[in-house]
């Protein structure tokens, strides 16, 4: 059982964790500055900093929540699930009525900043699954609650995730779930139904053209291993960028690079500083997580804690190998961010929320 008061060995431990995360965050900003300021330019009242000023600002939002979160006894969203809940299925409503994006409807607008509410269901999902698999462990190898439960009470919000439509976070959300009950106990071979169920379910959309055709020609066009622009492009700039890199500010492939401080910022930051700079971010990356599962396997003792903080490195994890697989040429453009590197304030403000209940967790561990 967790203390309801904090650890001062804990508080004291949680440092390198704090100190690595600050590190890739400010890889990213440094980076986002660096491959930005061209396309501000493009707007009515230019400014170099334009996006680098709206990504400070969800820093220092998510940072604030970060630190409001760590603050609390991470126990309170137990009993705030269902208000979650009802926010995020509200959230994701509304988007679908915005005008479309980037042919998608994942984003709403306040102001002049857009909310994308996929983001934050990420972390929604880590509460549901961590409450789900702590609170009767012993149930875990029954079908009906190690596999059948969990995936209906995620169906609502999932499928309204595919509708927007938005497949790599319906993925990530699929594959977050298989593994986290995997962990918590799930029998193999209700993993394989569930699997197999999802693949029917997307043979059957294929077959039923509910799939747009973008997204099944991203697809087939890996397969058959046609050049993608935006991966070549990617690959590119990481061929240019050679060991060291041209120096920061200084890659030029960044101006012909589709999705240059989003989706593909590692490829400019692997131009910028090289092979090693990309290096340095894979070890802070896998600095973070393995004191994350060092923590859950040495301090951690409340389940709830336990299956959040794995949750919370595996999102992580999942995150960078497919956005570095893609600029890598081994997978699809999925369009998925680095985190705490990459454009997007939904996607850093939700990473810093969850970043805050880890710190919670760990804050108060017996």
């Amino acid at each position: 059982m967790a203390n309801n008061s904090l650890n001062p060995h804990n508080v004291e431990a949680d440092k390198k964790l704090l100190i690595t995360m600050f590190l890739i965050l400010t890889i990213g900003m440094l980076a986002i500055y660096s491959t930005s300021f061209i396309q501000a330019f493009t707007y009515p009242y230019p400014s170099p900093s334009r996006y680098f000023e709206k990504q400070a600002i969800s820093a220092a939002i998510g940072i604030i929540l970060m630190l409001v979160l760590a603050a609390m006894n991470y126990k309170i969203h137990l009993k705030l699930r269902w208000f979650y809940s009802i926010v995020i299925l509200t959230a994701l409503v509304v988007a679908l009525f915005f005008p479309s994006h980037l042919r998608a409807h994942r984003w709403f607008f306040i102001g002049g900043f857009s909310v994308q509410p996929s983001e934050f269901l990420k972390i929604y999902i880590l509460i549901l699954l961590a409450e789900h698999i702590s609170s009767a462990p012993d149930k875990m190898r029954t079908f009906w609650y190690g596999i059948f439960y969990p995936f209906l009470r995620l169906a609502i919000l999932s499928l309204l995730v595919l509708v927007e439509p938005d497949l790599s976070t319906f993925f990530l959300i699929i594959l977050i779930t298989l593994t986290l009950l995997y962990i918590g106990g799930c029998k193999k071979i209700h993993l394989f139904l569930s699997i197999t169920a999802v693949g029917i379910a997307f043979f059957v959309a294929y077959k039923f053209n509910r799939i747009p055709l973008y997204q099944i020609k991203r697809f087939t066009d890996f397969i058959a291993g046609n050049n993608n622009i935006q991966s070549e492009a990617g690959k590119l700039a990481m061929m240019h960028g050679g060991l060291l890199g041209v120096g920061l500010g200084e890659g030029s492939l960044k101006y012909y690079l589709p999705m240059q401080f989003t989706d593909f910022i590692a490829a400019t930051i692997g131009e910028e500083l090289g092979f090693v700079g990309i290096s340095v971010i894979i070890f802070l990356y896998f600095g973070m997580m393995k004191y994350m599962f060092d923590l859950v396997f040495t301090h951690i003792t409340d389940d709830f804690g336990r299956m959040f903080m794995i949750g919370y490195a595996v999102l992580i994890a999942y995150q960078m190998l497919v956005n570095l697989g893609v600029i890598a040429g081994l997978l699809p453009v999925t369009g998925m961010t680095l985190p705490f590197i990459s454009y997007g304030g939904s996607s850093l403000i939700s990473l810093l929320m969850g970043f805050g209940i880890v710190l919670s967790i760990i804050r108060r561990a017996e």
